[in-house]
């Protein structure tokens, strides 16, 4: 390592034409407003402080060369030829290529307005200089000469790894030095361009500051390596050990001394590539013990939430005090074969889950003795005697007991009733009206826009059987009673043909269906339909797009009616016609002469008994109250 020699020397004038500009000064950008304000003293004053030349080593007799380079003071030799000066006061000095750099960077490195990003290159060209050129053999002796930290040069080093984006914002003095060097450390660039555009998006116009900058870069691009899905410590296909990288903070702590916590990587696409990896040995494994796989949708619609289990499953590892008095994790138990076990990718979470069907789990553990014996079943109480004991024991056997005859159902029975029937009436047919103009209009992107945001939840059978039987596809009937494996047999259908389907206009349809089928299953939906209440529920707002809300309308109150019919002729038939049947009739006869029927004293609404219940009445009677709160003479 050379060392330069300060020695006292005369300053000689030396043409403006016989010198070049220097090819390694770090300063680039020269702002003209400075060069301007140094033209005008310098017409007044001249040049104070001589500027530094050496022999030009582009230069040699006859070339056309000028014999002297500029090491330091080209702003000066710019404002001298700006003033018209025909010379500039000069020091010449015999200086190898890597002295005059030296003296250009530790000339400029504590001005103001040096560049933090030229400081970069400058401090670049010691470390790593040319062929044949000296250099410093590292960050400590440089920091050392020049009087600066080593984190300083760490800091300073790594501006060279801006994007261009970046770059440019940068030297418009759109991000500082310490924002700068924060995104700076990202080792992809693709993500430094999604973080600089948050950055200077910032708040109310503002880009954020320091500190805004670095939590979000930390929560938004940096990923707690004692958290990974993997083991950290392997060797994988696209990289090795984590321990090992060099791009996580806990390798650089003087370019990461924000992150106070945890050792955390900086390269997702590494981490993502090691979590995928290490998911295809697991699922890979999963098939080998005869797990059922499920990825992407299937997974997410069987299992939204990571931790919400489905019903009629279990943990797989995880006991199961339910059934079974044996403490060990059910994934012990199973041992190698592990048939009916469910692996999933819950790719919003990150994690593998692993549960099993119940009825599974109890067939096993059956099998093994060590199914938990059913509870004995509590004893149903004696019904109330209604005579005495003395009575009861001298009354005589009746000989041939006849079958009691059927009471007539309550009114609020049998509004349910109509309310189920109306529901499986207007279900069908609003789907099949809705359908014929998707068909022919095309899907309305309202459906689009409801389908992503509620398709995360799950269908019940009941909607899922709406769905097949619109399209005529074959499904076991409904069953309250189902298993959960005939259930999760039912879903596993249903999934099947929704990633076989390739045509995007039937999927889309099938979006809007299932958007629909809960509310087309729902007894409720009819009366939100008559009470005007039903503005931004999916069916209403397909219905809405496609021009048909009114038909919609009016198919509820059709399904509602026939429902009415329907029930009330069934419910004469069970009857028989008999006594109590005319009981009935004549409880809904028409009002007499002077007498109303039903009449809400709040609001003064009256109904006559006849035809369809208005929504007042519904309301009470779905409340608690009976028709008979409501009969009053007239006055």
């Amino acid at each position: 390592m050379s060392t330069i020699e300060h020695k006292t020397e005369p300053a000689v004038y030396v043409p403006l034409g016989l010198i070049a500009p220097s090819p390694t000064n770090p300063r680039k950008r020269f702002k003209q407003a400075k060069i301007d304000e140094l033209a005008e003293s310098i017409k007044k004053h001249g040049v104070i402080q001589p500027v530094l030349l050496r022999r030009n080593p582009a230069w040699h007799d006859g070339n056309g060369q000028p014999p002297h380079e500029l090491v330091c003071g080209e702003r000066r030799w710019r404002a001298s030829k700006q003033a018209e000066k025909p010379t500039i006061l000069a020091l010449i000095r015999d200086l190898t290529d890597f002295e005059a750099l030296e003296i250009q960077l530790l000339e400029n490195i504590d001005r103001d307005d040096l560049h933090p990003l030229e400081e970069a290159e400058g401090l670049q060209k010691l470390l790593h200089p040319g062929e044949g050129m000296q250099g410093y053999a590292s960050v400590e002796e440089l920091a050392a000469k020049i009087g600066k930290s080593k984190r300083w040069i760490y800091l300073r080093l790594s501006l060279l790894n801006l994007c261009e984006p970046a770059r440019e914002a940068f030297l418009d003095d759109k991000l500082n030095a310490s924002v700068a060097g924060l995104i700076a450390r990202m080792p992809n660039e693709d993500q430094q361009r999604s973080a600089l555009k948050r950055i200077l998006e910032g708040f109310g116009g503002e880009p954020l500051s320091f500190r805004a900058s670095a939590e979000f870069l930390r929560k938004e691009f940096m990923l707690d390596l004692s958290l990974a899905p993997f083991d950290i410590r392997a060797v994988f296909q696209i990289a090795g050990p984590c321990s090992d990288c060099k791009k996580r903070s806990g390798a650089s702590p003087d370019l990461f001394d924000d992150v106070k916590q945890g050792d955390m990587c900086q390269d997702s696409a590494c981490f993502r590539a090691k979590q995928h990896e290490t998911w295809e040995l697991k699922f890979a494994e999963a098939e080998a013990a005869g797990h059922t796989v499920l990825r992407g949708v299937a997974a997410i619609t069987l299992m939204p939430k990571p931790t919400a289990l489905p019903n009629g499953h279990l943990w797989f590892d995880q006991p199961a005090p339910t059934l079974t008095a044996d403490k060990r994790i059910l994934s012990e138990i199973f041992g190698a074969k592990q048939r009916g076990v469910i692996t999933l990718e819950h790719g919003p979470s990150g994690q593998i889950l692993r549960i099993v069907p119940e009825t599974d789990a109890r067939k096993l553990l059956k099998s093994k003795n060590l199914l938990r014996p059913p509870a004995a079943p509590t004893p149903a109480p004696p019904p109330k005697p209604t005579l005495s004991d003395a009575a009861t024991a001298v009354q005589a056997p009746s000989s041939s007991a006849s079958p009691a005859a059927p009471q007539p159902r309550s009114e609020q029975t049998l509004a349910a009733m109509r309310g189920e029937r109306a529901c499986k009436l207007f279900g069908v047919r609003a789907q099949t009206l809705l359908l014929e103009r998707m068909n022919t209009q095309g899907l309305p992107l309202a459906a689009l826009r409801l389908a992503v945001a509620q398709l995360a939840g799950d269908l019940t059978y009941e909607a899922t059987a709406l769905i097949y039987r619109a399209h005529g596809w074959d499904i076991p009937p409904a069953n309250t009673f189902m298993s959960s494996a005939e259930r999760a047999k039912a879903e596993r259908d249903f999934l099947h043909r929704i990633v076989n389907m390739e045509d995007g206009r039937l999927l889309g349809t099938l979006l809007a269906q299932v958007l629909m089928a809960e509310e087309l299953t729902d007894p409720y939906t009819l009366e939100d339909i008559e009470a005007s209440n039903y503005d931004g529920e999916p069916t209403w707002t397909i219905a809405t797009e496609l021009g048909v809300a009114d038909q919609v309308a009016a198919l509820a109150a059709e399904a509602e009616k026939e429902a009415s019919s329907q029930i009330q002729a069934e419910e004469d038939e069970r009857l028989g016609k008999n006594a109590a049947g005319d009981a009935f009739a004549a409880a809904h006869a028409p009002a007499k002469p002077g007498q109303v029927k039903y009449r809400n004293a709040a609001t003064g609404e009256t109904w006559s008994g006849r035809g369809l219940q208005p929504a007042w009445l519904k309301a009470a009677i779905a409340a608690g109250a009976r028709l008979e709160d409501f009969t009053k003479e007239a006055a």
